[in-house]
């Protein structure tokens, strides 16, 4: 059952079952039954009276309502929480989508490296076609035929060629000695990755090393921080017990001289009511006085009345009727005076007793009024005491469900660490094994090449030839070549330089600028005039090393365009050049005879293919990029790309760290508020130790991330 689904005055014990609310109630520092209503049945006392029992009702009803707004707010924010966040599968496919991005950076740099190295065959046998024309038209040679007549002669001419044009023994021997010493590089090279492999795991015994002193260390220190919380509390509970005995002596000390005072009191009220009744019989007694002598004044009037009329009755001899009718009459008047007398004394003897009935009643009632109030006060300040035992209670049952949350989140940061640590591996091993592979291959296709540019020989392993089509390039250059001449020696001789103009910037968006930095030709090779050459020789910029980032692949070159457009046929791909174990060519196309400055033609390719693969910076120090479009990125993409989504990884942990400490910010202002006055010091401190060791933990896990990319780009460096 759920806070929104159950009743207003619902009374089952089992309340709530929906986790987000048994969260909602742990945060508060509540429990579910504090949340169950109870009737004004339940609080009657007999002998505490209606006014008391309905006091409980009410502070008990006004308690529950407003622990279940709490609860109710914390509900409805922590289902904004469980919104926000969503599942926690938010980095699973980081190193997926890492190792994705960098198999297709190392794709693009394969391509352009490919381009390039199509571009060199492409001049060499250009090259080649210049110089073999220019021999042909010196001996009046008949115009060569095209490349269809030479691929229908068959096998024979191919094998009369091969005949015809052998490699000299002093090229054989350099390419032995080439290999001989390419053999020993690379020999000289895997000492080097194994001896840099065993640093490698050198460094990574020790980083585990100091790894595991740290989570020591961090274990030790939480364990201190906790000991040191749990006494801060016991500490905390000892002075909240010290403050409730001496509340309570103060209330002892009050109720005993409320009951001096209230003794004294009726003391004071019995001396007043005394002093009345003495006065009321004073006053009976004055009355009897009174009446006494107003009786004896009366018997003495009448006795002089018995006298006089006795005289008169003597004197004038009145009749006997009339004097008795006096007589009677005066009889009744007396009787009428005393009987008037009587009833006056009475009426003022009711009149005491019915004021005294009163004073004794009204000061029944104050006796029973001072009672309730009495009993009123007892319960407000059992009431109080209870709220601050309840206040108590619940920061404690806080202070237990944060200390729970923390250990769980270090729990779950450190199984993060460790899982990204371990995709971090992985991942760095696969883009070493991929760049070893990568490299590997560039290795071969410039050995390759450069095996080419000195014996103008096409010779290279199935890796090699399954990648760069040597057939298909020289195909094209010889259709190129035989179109674009015409039948005049002076065009002829002008069309022999090779001349690349730059094409136009395209204008559309997304496509990407090449920048071609191009000379004409000087003709012949000489010696001393290798370095010229290799000035005047054609270079590709490739816009997205001189923008320092990777943008999609720029249109290709005239020849690779033609070589994509171009049908690729069985025939075409079973020709590949294949050298036999003698070193001559198997396809039928005989290799020309080599450059008497061979040697210089050899230093010079080698230079110019390492200018491949030269940085940006070195390249703008020669002089051979214009403009400054060439730069150099401090990173590899997928190291940059690692970097980044490491860093966004951890600016998402500090935030939820910074939002989980203005929350308990938040609720530490809300319990400042409910605090009492005497309680609100001791709360203040607590509270400015919890933002400094928040503040602490921010601070370290900032110092953790730093120096977790730290590790990560000395790692790269290394």
């Amino acid at each position: 059952m759920s806070l929104h689904g159950c009743q207003e005055d619902s009374t089952i014990t089992a309340l709530l079952s929906s986790p987000r609310s048994l969260l909602a109630c742990e945060r508060q520092g509540y429990t579910p039954e504090q949340l169950l209503y109870r009737g004004e049945e339940e609080f009657h006392d007999a002998q505490a009276g209606r006014e008391v029992s309905f006091l409980r009702f009410e502070h008990a009803e006004l308690g529950r309502r407003r622990r279940l707004r709490e609860v109710l707010n914390e509900y409805d924010m922590v289902c904004r929480e469980d919104m926000r966040d969503g599942d926690d599968v938010r980095h699973q496919g980081l190193p997926s989508s890492l190792i994705q991005l960098s198999a297709r950076s190392y794709e693009k740099e394969f391509e352009i490296l490919k381009m390039k190295l199509r571009e060199q065959i492409a001049d060499v046998i250009r090259e080649d076609l210049k110089k073999e024309l220019e021999r042909s038209s010196q001996h009046h040679h008949p115009r060569p035929s095209s490349p269809a007549n030479d691929k229908s002669k068959g096998p024979a001419a191919g094998e009369g060629k091969s005949a015809k044009f052998k490699p000299p023994p002093l090229v054989r021997k350099q390419s032995e000695n080439a290999a001989r010493m390419q053999r020993e590089r690379e020999e000289q090279q895997k000492r080097n990755i194994q001896i840099k492999e065993e640093r490698r795991l050198a460094a990574l015994e020790r980083k585990k090393h100091e790894l595991q002193e740290e989570n020591e260390r961090k274990r030790t220190e939480f364990q201190l921080r906790l000991s040191s919380a749990q006494d801060a509390l016991r500490d905390h509970q000892m002075k909240q017990e010290m403050m409730l005995d001496e509340k309570m002596k103060k209330n002892e000390v009050q109720r005993k001289k409320f009951e001096e005072e209230r003794r004294e009191e009726m003391e004071k009220r019995k001396h007043i009511l005394q002093i009345r009744q003495d006065r009321v019989q004073q006053a009976i007694s004055e009355l009897d006085s009174r009446e006494e002598v107003k009786i004896s004044k009366l018997k003495q009037k009448e006795e002089e009345a018995g006298k006089r009329l006795q005289a008169l009755r003597q004197n004038r001899g009145a009749s006997s009727e009339q004097r008795r009718r006096e007589a009677e009459y005066k009889e009744q008047r007396r009787q009428e005076i005393l009987m008037r007398a009587e009833y006056d004394k009475e009426a003022r003897k009711q009149h005491l007793i019915e004021r005294q009935l009163q004073d004794e009643i009204q000061i029944q009632h104050q006796k029973e009024k001072k009672e309730r109030e009495r009993r009123l006060h007892v319960e407000l300040e059992r009431q109080r005491k209870q709220e601050r035992m309840e206040a108590i209670e619940r920061y404690r049952r806080m202070e237990e469900y944060k200390r729970k949350q923390q250990a769980e989140r270090i729990d779950e940061e450190t199984r993060a660490i460790q899982q990204r640590k371990s995709d971090m591996k992985r991942l760095h091993e696969f883009i070493l094994a991929e760049k070893r592979e990568r490299e590997h291959l560039k290795k071969l296709m410039v050995d390759s090449v450069r095996h080419f540019a000195v014996t103008r020989v096409w010779s290279v392993p199935e890796e090699v030839s399954s990648e760069i089509d040597y057939n298909e390039i020289k195909s094209a250059i010889q259709e190129e070549f035989w179109s674009q001449r015409t039948g005049s020696h002076a065009l002829r001789d002008q069309e022999s330089r090779d001349v690349l103009k730059p094409a136009p910037p395209s204008t559309a968006p997304g496509h990407a600028r090449q920048v071609f930095v191009t000379q004409e030709a000087e003709g012949s090779w000489s010696r001393g005039d290798t370095r010229d050459r290799l000035d005047h020789h054609p270079r590709l910029v490739d816009p997205r090393e001189a923008q320092g980032r990777y943008l999609p692949p720029a249109p290709a070159p005239p020849l690779v365009q033609q070589q994509k457009q171009r049908p690729k046929s069985a025939h075409v791909s079973s020709t590949r050049v294949v050298l036999s174990n003698s070193g001559h060519p198997l396809n039928g196309i005989a290799p020309l005879a080599p450059h008497p400055d061979h040697r210089e033609i050899e230093e010079g390719r080698e230079r110019e293919i390492r200018s491949f693969r030269q940085p940006a910076k070195k390249l703008r120090k020669k002089k051979r990029i214009k403009n400054g479009f060439a730069q150099t990125p401090l990173l590899p993409a997928p190291i940059m790309h690692v970097v980044e989504s490491l860093r966004k990884i951890q600016n998402l942990e500090l935030t939820r760290m910074i939002q989980l400490e203005e929350e308990q910010e938040k609720r530490r202002e809300k319990m400042y508020e409910m605090a009492e006055d005497e309680d609100r010091t001791e709360l203040k401190r607590i509270f400015e130790k919890e933002r400094r060791r928040g503040a602490q933990e921010i601070m370290k896990m900032t110092a953790a991330h730093e120096e977790h990319l730290a590790n990560l780009l000395t790692q790269h460096v290394r």
